[in-house]
């Protein structure tokens, strides 16, 4: 990944993801917690929903989605 975009794996995956996943299919994350909002952000404006779940330590770890019909 580059450092100019730090998310084109992850949009990548939701854009295939908007054409091939299945009804009621969900994507899962395990992201760095500094990026963790940025990729729900992201995944909202591309039709997901989308919220972040804490690890055990209370970071940001993993983000759940799941496309709108």
């Amino acid at each position: 990944v580059t450092n100019n975009d730090p998310l084109q794996f992850y949009v990548s995956i939701a854009e295939f993801a908007q054409k091939h996943l299945l009804d009621n299919g969900s994507l899962y994350f395990e992201i760095n917690a500094f990026y963790g909002q940025a990729v729900v952000e992201m995944l909202q404006t591309k039709g997901f929903v989308a919220r972040l779940k804490k690890d055990f330590y209370g970071q940001d770890r993993i983000v759940h989605a799941s496309l709108t019909i």
